[in-house]
């Protein structure tokens, strides 16, 4: 965050918000800390810290870790993020299992189902996280009101995310399983007498190597943007730290938590790409046993776009920082 302003002030008005600017306590923040005087030292400094795992101290609570008060939650976000996926995963097959019967016996399929799973991926994580916990919680009384730690804590919070995932995950799975019933090899296989069982399989399995990527971007995607459902329900996790250092504007804290998103958006880039290779690895190698012709075996080749995306972010976020006459970071 590049901003016109002193650090040592910013760091004043995340520890006392009232307090007047003393010059004196200024110098004392600044001597404290050890802050930079100048935007490139601050960028040079940060850097590297960050090599060598020293992100600093939280401005709001100097004796702790600026890395120990960001990461402390995130088992339990991760936690949350794998439940709801995981939930997600199991609804959006039992969604989309009238449509994959049909396919199996080539029958005809009803056009309503997306329609209803598009409105399910529609509804808003807080809002289906407050009727749930008006409904369940504080009407009917049937589990906790706020809090991760037992199993009937999980349920309310894995549902508020994982239903409207399960929408998405359904619709992007519906649309698969349609185009693996266009293709030649299940009409061949249909009317040579295979077995259901072998039929559903094999459309399961193809349909796997389509969604398995897609279903560990949404646990990245889940794990970052579970803040309101921890701050409807009480939760300590990442996304509630998150809104914490917003709100106190303890920047370190907040440093931390977004390298730690960018990592694990690319390690779950990379692992969805491996896992979709390792799923239809065997159908590849097959030559045309039930894999189709559309699938791509070609390795993707992203490094152009990727540094096209990247450059002139970078560029200007560089220019900000150098030209700005302080780095509130």
């Amino acid at each position: 965050m590049v901003r016109n302003r002193d650090l040592a002030l910013a760091v004043l008005r995340a520890r006392e918000a009232e307090r007047d600017p003393d010059p004196e306590i200024l110098e004392a923040i600044r001597t404290e800390l050890n802050l930079p005087t100048n935007p490139a030292e601050g960028v040079m400094e940060w850097l590297r810290g960050a090599i060598t795992g020293d992100f600093g101290v939280s401005w709001v609570d100097p004796s702790r870790n600026a890395a120990d008060v960001a990461l402390g939650g995130f088992g339990v976000s991760f936690t949350l993020a794998a439940l709801s996926t995981g939930t997600a995963v199991i609804l959006s097959w039992f969604l989309v299992w009238p449509r994959l019967r049909s396919i199996v016996r080539g029958t005809a399929t009803r056009s309503s189902d997306i329609m209803g799973m598009a409105l399910l991926g529609t509804i808003p994580e807080f809002v289906l996280a407050v009727v749930l916990l008006v409904l369940f919680a504080l009407r009917l009384r049937i589990f906790p009101v706020s809090g991760f730690s037992s199993y009937t804590h999980m349920v309310l919070p894995t549902l508020a995310l994982a239903l409207p995932s399960a929408g998405l995950l359904g619709r992007v799975l519906l649309i698969t399983i349609d185009g693996i019933g266009r293709e030649e090899w299940v009409r061949v296989w249909r009317r040579g007498g295979v077995s259901p069982r072998q039929l559903y399989r094999a459309i399961s399995i193809r349909a796997a190597g389509t969604i398995a990527p897609q279903v560990v971007l949404f646990l990245a995607g889940t794990l970052a943007s579970t803040a309101l459902v921890e701050q409807t329900f009480n939760i300590a996790g990442l996304g509630r730290s998150a809104v914490t250092a917003a709100l106190d504007q303890d920047v370190p804290v907040l440093q931390v938590i977004v390298l730690t998103m960018v990592i694990v958006g690319i390690v779950a880039g990379s692992a969805a790409h491996w896992l979709r290779m390792w799923i239809l690895g065997p159908l590849l190698k097959a030559q045309g046993n039930y894999a189709s012709y559309s699938v791509v075996t070609a390795r993707p080749h992203g490094t152009i776009p990727f540094l096209v995306v990247c450059i002139p972010f970078l560029s200007v976020l560089l220019a900000m920082m150098l030209t700005s006459p302080n780095l509130g970071c």
